[in-house]
């Protein structure tokens, strides 16, 4: 199940300072990307507005890829996107954890990732599908000096057949 996130945030009548200054604070969801800032301003009888793109980044950005369902026993992979846009070089530790699916590689359940500036790396999971329907939930814990998030995705999993229904019409003798 893919999600886009789509941020619109609003922010109501706020005051200059004197010298026709004002300063807004937004809390930004988990978001990378542009974003357009549009301002209003109005006084008495004079109006004006101004809009400008700002690009908003996290210090490491990561990006799963993942097949848009799958079913028990499919045996896929996910691909991880991770960018460095801090910098310096970073040092990272990656902890993933499933449910619904189980990694074919065990060994990269806790992996370490150097990406220098700007760098961006991409890393290969070959999973199976081990649930028959619902979702498979898949985190990802990044760790690093001054770095601690997690990141979240879920991808859905249907029955491989579709559901089938039997019929059977048989005449009954009385008694």
């Amino acid at each position: 199940e893919s999600k886009i996130l789509i941020v619109s945030l609003f922010k109501g009548p706020i005051s200059f300072d004197i010298d026709g200054n004002a300063e807004v604070e937004f809390e930004m969801p988990d978001f990378n990307g542009a974003v357009r800032i549009m301002v209003s301003a109005f006084s008495g009888n004079r109006f004006g507005s101004v809009d400008t793109d700002v690009l908003v980044k996290a210090p490491v950005v990561t990006q799963l890829s993942l097949p848009r369902f799958a079913s028990y026993g499919d045996q896929t992979e996910f691909t991880l996107d991770i960018q460095n846009t801090l910098e310096d070089t970073r040092n990272l530790t990656l902890n993933w954890t499933l449910s619904g699916a189980l990694l074919y590689q065990p060994a990269q359940k806790t992996m370490m990732v150097k990406l220098a500036k700007d760098q961006k790396q991409v890393i290969r999971l070959p999973v199976i599908i081990t649930r028959a329907t619902g979702v498979a939930d898949i985190q990802l814990q990044v760790r690093g000096k001054d770095i601690n998030f997690t990141r979240q995705w879920s991808l859905g999993l249907r029955p491989a057949y579709p559901a089938q229904t039997y019929q059977k019409v048989e005449y009954l003798e009385p008694g």
